[in-house]
Order: structure tokens, then C-alpha cells, then sequence
């Protein structure tokens, strides 16, 4: 496949490269001081240690949804980026520089799809939108388990579009698609959407039996989920009745069905706009479903009136009927007491970038000043976004870090974190202490609510010095990164 697209020049678009540099160029523009170490990142790099800790295979990765839900991911995002991880003595910097690249190559393969689905113009204004897409970036580089999903959604794309080359007529490129398809649960359980989709068209288009292929490629990278509930006496299965029948599981944010009706449209309102750079305080029901028809409904079903081509029904069929099966499964999770659940539709971003694309790019044939003038709108807006963010967090936390270890001499010391949870931190701590001749387990790492002799207090934000609640007082010394304090008994 890969000399067919050197083949057909591909690689030779002047517009596609400049849009690449310049995605590129974005996604790297002060990477370091971007860089935000919450809590999702640790919690998505521990898996990998405990792997080279517990030096043995594991196959489950992280949780779903809530611990008590006890539904699990399949252990594969763990062994893609252990090794990269090891190489760089578990600095999370270096899984920033690859999230970046993967971003990167996202652009070229969603202009790939885009151009074999429909056409040229498509496909540069496609890949052009997601490469200054101010928040995309940012998902991008954000180290967390599920940002993989957006690259193993637009490989799937670009994989379906050899359904309809001569060349390839094979099953194994079913065997494939169902093959990224499972790997897409290792990132988020929203892989199921596209499962879903694309069993419905290969059963109806292809047959039984070339949808066994597509199958036995989703069962083999889910097979470590499927021997682990062997052996544990099916737990998964029996949590995933409870998460639909039991109240218990996750706490539902609705009670009535407009409710939760609502909670999945705006994560399909909340998308659009990341993606569009606007931003509304609140949007109920009925805006909802207005963003719904005219971002998702209406530019699909205009484009269908005008295709001609199979390739271009089959990719808008498979667009709405994923939309279909997301706002389905979000309604029936209902978990809606996050602020927003764009990020269980993060592998529609390829799709909807693409649909719009192709809105747009008929649209120049009636109006081309219009067309224009939403790319420039969008393109400042974004580089305006892009060129005042909030500063990462990485680099403050790496000198707390540091000056903490500096400070125990080589010693063994116990830390009391005070308005913040050890998760933050506790990471970083296990990456920096080989530096200073110490391992991890000379460190203690004693939560607020803990008891504890602490030798050091780790305090974020304000505390209330004459109350002293945890008794900080008397300290040595105390040192102040920009309200965070670090106190030495």
C-alpha cells in the first residue's frame, strides 16, 4: 500500500507538506513550557513502571469509568509505550515528544483519507484544520490514555478507503481494521462506537463471513481482557450488567430521559466547539440538539445529495451511523457529572474534520469569498488561542521535585502533601530520585488525610498558618514556588 501512495504522489503535494510543517512547527512551539503534569498523567504512566517493578505481563490495563465499576482496558497502550519509556529512564518529557510526532502524522493520514474518500481540495482543508486546531493540539501532546484513539480512528480511515482499490480485494485488510478497532479499546471504550459502525455496513455490504475476519481481528487484541475474566470468573461480564442495571456502579447524573438525552449531545456540542475554538457557558437540551443538526446532521446529508461516488456514501453511512451508536451508548452511560464528555468522542475528530472539509470544499464552487473567509476566521482564531495559553505546570513541578531530593542529602525522608493529591507528584519523585542516589523506596509520600512524621510538607495554594491543622509549625526553612510552598521541619 505504502508504494501506491508514493506512487499516486501522495508525498509530493507541496499544500500537504507546508500543512504539515506548520502542524509540526505548532505542536512543538514551546513544548517543555507547555507541558501539563495533572493527574491523568501519572495515573496513565504507573501501569507502565509497574510492568519493569513487577517484571511480569499483565492483561489488563488501566480502569474504565469509576474503580467500582471494575471494567478494565486491554494491556496494550501499557506495552506500545513502555518501551520508549524505558529507553528514556521513564522521563515523561520524552512521551510528550511522541504524542507530538503522532499528532503530526495524524495530519498527514486524515489528508490521506480524505483525499481517497473524496478529493484533493477535502483533504487540504481537512488536514489543514486539525494542524492549527488550537485545542486539538492540545489533546495531541496531553499524555494520557486515551489521546491514541484520534490516530488508531484515522488509520481505520485510511484502511477502509482500500475497500474500494482494485488491488486489494483481500480479507486481510478486514482482518486489520478489526485489528486497530480492538487496540482502539486499550484507549477508551468508545472504540466500541466504531466497532458497532463499521460490523453494521461489513455485515450488510460484505457478508458473514468477510465480517468474521473483521471480528477475529477485534477478539484477537481483545483476547488478554477475555482470559483474564477466565480466570476470574468472568467479573468483567458480570460488571458490565450491573453498569447498565445498577445504580451502584457510576452515579448517573439524570433521572429523566431528556436528561440524558441531553448529557450526550453536549459532548457532541462540546467537541464541535474545541474544535471551532468557541466557547458557551452552558447549553441545554434544545441548543444541543440544534448544534447536533446543523454541525452533524445537515452538512453529511448535503453532501450525500451530491455524491456520485460509492466511496463517498460509504464514508457519510459509517460517519452517521457512528454518531448514531455514540449518542446511543453515551445516553445509556449517562455519567454526565463531568464537565464536558468531548473525550468519549475523541476518534470522531478525523470524521467530522473531514465531513466539514467536504462541506466546505462544495461550497467554494457557490460561494468561494464565504469558504474563505471561515478558514481565516478559524485560523486566527486558533493562532490567537495557541499563542496565549495558560503555561504548563511540568517544569514548576520538576523544581519542586528537585529541590526536595537536593534538600534529604541522600537520605530516606517522608513528604506530607497539604491541599494536593500525592498522584501529582508521585511520578515525578519516582523518575528524579535516581539522580540524587536514592531509589523510590526511601521515599514516603503521606497523603493530607494520612497520619505521618513528615520531614517535609508540600503546600499548594493558601493554608491557614494560625489554625496549623497538620502542625507545620515550628519548620527550618520554607521556600516558595509560586504558591507552592515546600516546608522543612
Amino acid at each position: 500500500m505504502i508504494k501506491k501512495w508514493f506512487s499516486k504522489g501522495f508525498f509530493k503535494n507541496k499544500e500537504i507538506i507546508l500543512i504539515i510543517v506548520l502542524g509540526l512547527v505548532l505542536r512543538f512551539y514551546k513544548l517543555k513550557e507547555r507541558f501539563i503534569f495533572g493527574l491523568e498523567q501519572p495515573a496513565s504512566l504507573w501501569p507502565i513502571v509497574n510492568l519493569f517493578e513487577n517484571r511480569k505481563f499483565t492483561l489488563i490495563g488501566q480502569q474504565f469509568l469509576t474503580l467500582k465499576a471494575g471494567l478494565f482496558r486491554p494491556p496494550f497502550y501499557l506495552y506500545v509505550f513502555a518501551l520508549p519509556l524505558k529507553i528514556f529512564n521513564f522521563n515523561p518529557f520524552a512521551l510528550e515528544i511522541i504524542f507530538a510526532l503522532m499528532g503530526t502524522i495524524t495530519i498527514f493520514l486524515i489528508y490521506l483519507a480524505a483525499k481517497k474518500f473524496f478529493e484533493s481540495q477535502t483533504a487540504l482543508i481537512a488536514s489543514f484544520l486539525y494542524s492549527i486546531s488550537a485545542n486539538i493540539i492540545s489533546i495531541d501532546k496531553n499524555i494520557w490514555v486515551v489521546t491514541p484513539i484520534i490516530i488508531t480512528s484515522v488509520l481505520i480511515l485510511v484502511l477502509l478507503t482500500s475497500n474500494f482499490e482494485e488491488y486489494n480485494k483481500k480479507f486481510i485488510n478486514l482482518f486489520i481494521i478489526g485489528c486497530l478497532t480492538g487496540l482502539g479499546f486499550s484507549f477508551h471504550f468508545q472504540a466500541v462506537f466504531i466497532l458497532a459502525a463499521l460490523f453494521f455496513i461489513f455485515l450488510k455490504s460484505k457478508g458473514f463471513k468477510k465480517t468474521a475476519f473483521f471480528l477475529s481481528g477485534v477478539i484477537l487484541f481483545l483476547s488478554p481482557l477475555i482470559i483474564f475474566n477466565f480466570k476470574h470468573n468472568f467479573i468483567m461480564f458480570k460488571n458490565v450488567t450491573s453498569l447498565f442495571l445498577g445504580e451502584e456502579v457510576i452515579k448517573r447524573s439524570s433521572n429523566n430521559f431528556g436528561g440524558k438525552i441531553n448529557n450526550g449531545l453536549k459532548a457532541f456540542s462540546d467537541l464541535a466547539f474545541q474544535i471551532l475554538n468557541l466557547s458557551f457557558s452552558k447549553t441545554q437540551l434544545f441548543e444541543n440538539c440544534l448544534i447536533f443538526l446543523f454541525l452533524f446532521l445537515i452538512p453529511p446529508f448535503l453532501v450525500y445529495r451530491e455524491s456520485k461516488f460509492v466511496k463517498e456514501k460509504f464514508f457519510i453511512k459509517y460517519f452517521l451511523l457512528s454518531c448514531f451508536f455514540g449518542l446511543l451508548g453515551l445516553t445509556i452511560i449517562d455519567q454526565g457529572f463531568y464537565s464536558s464528555l468531548s473525550f468519549y468522542i475523541f476518534c470522531f475528530i478525523p470524521l467530522l474534520l473531514i465531513i466539514w472539509a467536504r462541506f466546505l470544499s462544495s461550497l467554494t464552487k457557490r460561494n468561494k469569498f464565504i469558504v474563505i473567509l471561515i478558514i481565516f476566521s478559524l485560523t486566527v482564531s486558533n493562532l490567537y488561542s495557541f499563542l496565549k495559553p495558560k503555561p504548563g505546570n511540568y517544569q514548576e513541578k520538576i523544581m519542586v521535585v528537585d529541590y526536595i531530593l537536593k534538600s534529604t542529602k541522600g537520605k530516606k525522608f517522608r513528604l506530607k502533601f497539604i491541599n494536593q493529591d500525592v498522584l501529582a507528584y508521585s511520578y515525578l519523585f519516582y523518575y528524579r530520585v535516581p539522580f540524587y542516589n536514592l531509589t523510590f523506596n526511601d521515599l514516603s509520600l503521606i497523603e493530607q488525610w494520612q497520619e505521618g512524621n513528615p520531614d517535609f510538607f508540600l503546600v499548594q495554594g493558601d493554608y491557614d498558618w494560625q489554625g496549623d491543622k497538620y502542625k507545620i509549625r515550628p519548620f527550618e526553612k520554607i521556600r516558595d514556588f509560586e504558591g507552592i510552598k515546600v516546608v522543612i521541619k
